[in-house]
């Protein structure tokens, strides 16, 4: 099997972001792994940059010269215009683990889908949520005949969007071909990508998943106010067991008519964290009070522009 380029997204998420590269390293053989780190200010953070081996690439953009590198979705465009080698890559963030090895299998079958629909730009091969369940068994396409999973024009209303996302296998070919790129707010992305592209593939046999009740970084400044929320939702790393032989075993020679949702295969080391498992901020989750409390604290504390 050829190489595998794998670029992970990382901000002040060190512990996260240690598992996340480890997984990556134990899983995916001949795997090149590139850590695009948007200039983490976080002591732990830097301490695991800087323990990485020759073998992970550290890049961090250069923002004192007016770069157009910075921030997650110009990091992406960085990826596409220049860092890229291969056909496609692996773009991940720093909340990922894979728990399963990356087989042959699985590189015939990327190989295979973008040969099939060259005008897909991503192929998503996370898990699926469990809180979209009842959503997908209706927009959800089974297609036997590519052994793969589309969803229906209709499940861009609660999806956001189903011809391109932040993480999964990236056609850099396609990408180069059209000169794409991430600019913009993220209804003019979803806009451009469905005039370009067609629809993306959803794997039916995931490789890795987001960790459950994450830390959240998309604010710069941590908030008292968050701090307690985050603490009322148990946020925190909560890596996945690794799936066992067998259970490999099973999971790739069944019916792909059994959607692979987190919980019915895998699960966390910690037992106190219970399926259905949470993805979103958890800010996202509290009532709206603490969201306003938050911004007047913010406004307070000289924190509202971070």
């Amino acid at each position: 099997m050829s190489a595998t380029e794998v670029f992970i997204f990382s901000y002040n998420r060190g512990q996260l972001l240690q598992n996340c590269v480890q997984s990556a390293q134990k899983y995916i053989p001949n795997v090149s792994i590139t850590v695009i780190d948007d200039n983490s200010d976080d002591p732990e953070t830097i301490k695991v940059l800087n323990n990485f081996d020759s073998e992970v690439r550290v890049l961090k953009p250069n923002l004192d010269d007016g770069s157009r590198w910075g921030g997650f979705y110009n990091n992406i465009n960085w990826v596409i215009q220049e860092l890229a080698e291969s056909r496609w890559v692996l773009l991940i963030e720093d909340d990922m683990q894979y728990v399963r090895p990356f087989l042959k299998e699985d590189y015939s079958r990327i190989n295979s889908f973008f040969n099939n629909n060259p005008r897909s730009a991503y192929l998503a091969v996370e898990f699926l949520k469990e809180r979209l369940r009842e959503k997908d068994q209706q927009s959800l396409i089974v297609d036997k005949e590519q052994d793969m999973y589309f969803f229906k024009e209709s499940a861009e209303d609660y999806r956001g969007t189903i011809h391109i996302c932040s993480s999964g296998v990236l056609n850099i070919q396609l990408m180069r071909e059209v000169g794409y790129k991430f600019v913009g707010d993220r209804p003019e992305i979803r806009a451009r990508a469905k005039k370009q592209f067609t629809r993306k593939g959803f794997y039916p046999y995931p490789l890795l998943m987001y960790l459950p009740s994450a830390p959240s970084v998309k604010n710069r400044k941590s908030t008292f106010t968050r701090n307690l929320i985050e603490y009322y939702y148990k946020t925190g790393f909560y890596p996945y067991k690794e799936m066992s032989h067998r259970e490999l075993q099973q999971f790739m020679n069944r019916d792909i008519s059994i959607l692979p949702y987190t919980s019915d295969f895998i699960e966390t080391m910690d037992k106190s964290i219970k399926p259905p498992y949470i993805y979103a901020d958890s800010m996202r989750r509290c009532h709206g009070l603490f969201r306003r409390i938050e911004k007047v604290e913010k406004k307070l504390r000289g924190l509202a522009s971070q």
